[in-house]
């Protein structure tokens, strides 16, 4: 016999969603409870996890990170957000372009002038001739459909919607969503294009690019001790770190009583230091930001760069700077006329 209690129930909005760690969310809602980052990727295409607290909204089909979150539904799937995506690209599918519409408008006149041509054609000669030469019937029937093949608009009335359709589709399959064939249209005319980086010019994978030593540290020491705290973690950030340690060949130490601070950072002890890994807004609140520190996030800061501050016994020690990779096969492009640089 089959346990009723234990049988599947379609959820309703307002009914509380658990969402353990590494799972993905059901559906669209607001976090009630709990603290976690969440791979929007497969919806927005964002790189980085995004950290929700209670109130923030979370989307069907993000995965969530280390934390247990607790969801109200606000949406059932067919209203989510992902769906709305679906509906938007078949709205765009079904959607005339302006040459579409024009030639459906002018198919409607041409189409019935070449009937007419093709039927004079085949019956006015041999009618006129009478029983003369020129009454054959087989061969003016003959010319009337020669003309019907060569004049039939079929192909051009066929080929526009089929070669829009087909660019919507292709252009879904590589994640980029056109809102119909008037837009696809329209990208002939466009001279400038400004870009959302992440996961477009990017690769969607984080790399250590800069390291910045304070108050006397050395590069190696700030990244040894970063990397410590943040082999226990998989945000990509901390990912990216230990990958520049082990790249350059630094030892990973092994970090004890580690804990995790949920949109701030990590702390734990390294080799009998206290090491704290996190944001620029977490050190200034402990009182350890200072001329030196500010400077430098704000120098990574204004290249585009993530920050993280490395802080060992209470002073910090060094600033990391971390940025998405640019994908190999992305271009260097003009810059666009209204303006003196690329606008990425």
């Amino acid at each position: 016999p089959t346990d009723q209690s234990s049988a599947a129930v379609e959820p309703a909005v307002g009914d509380l969603v658990i969402v353990r760690p590494g799972e993905k969310i059901p559906l669209d809602g607001l976090v009630d409870a709990g603290q976690s980052h969440v791979n929007q990727a497969p919806i927005t295409g964002e790189s980085l996890p995004v950290l929700k607290e209670p109130g923030d909204e979370v989307f069907g089909g993000a995965i969530n990170g280390r934390g247990a979150l607790e969801v109200t539904v606000t949406r059932l799937r067919r209203d989510s957000t992902l769906a709305r995506i679906i509906h938007l690209v078949e709205r765009a599918q079904a959607q005339r372009a302006p040459s579409q519409t024009f030639v459906d408008r002018f198919a409607r006149v041409y189409t019935p002038i070449v009937l007419a041509l093709a039927c004079a054609i085949a019956l006015l000669p041999p009618l006129v001739a009478g029983g003369g030469a020129g009454a054959d019937w087989s061969t003016w029937i003959y010319r009337s459909l020669v003309l019907l093949v060569i004049s039939c608009p079929c192909a051009l009335v066929i080929s526009t919607p089929v070669s829009i359709v087909s660019a919507l589709a292709a252009a879904a399959r590589k994640g980029v969503l056109i809102k119909g064939g008037a837009r696809l249209e329209r990208l002939a005319a466009v001279r400038c294009i400004a870009f959302d980086k992440t996961g477009t010019l990017t690769r969607g994978r984080l790399r250590v690019t800069d390291i910045v030593s304070l108050n006397g540290a050395s590069t190696v020491e700030t990244l040894t001790l970063a990397a410590a705290l943040e082999s226990r973690s998989e945000h990509p950030i901390a990912q990216a770190i230990v990958a520049r340690a082990v790249a350059d060949d630094v030892p990973l130490t092994k970090a004890d009583r580690v804990e995790a601070l949920p949109g701030l950072g990590a702390e734990g002890r390294v080799a009998g230091r206290a090491v704290v890994v996190g944001s620029h807004r977490m050190v200034a609140e402990r009182g350890w930001a200072g001329t030196t520190v500010d400077g430098a996030t704000r120098a990574l800061a204004a290249l585009g760069k993530s920050t993280v501050v490395v802080a060992a016994d209470g002073a910090a020690i060094g600033v990391i700077g971390v940025a998405d990779e640019i994908r190999a096969n992305a271009r260097d492009t003009p810059s666009c006329p209204a303006t003196s640089h690329t606008i990425l």
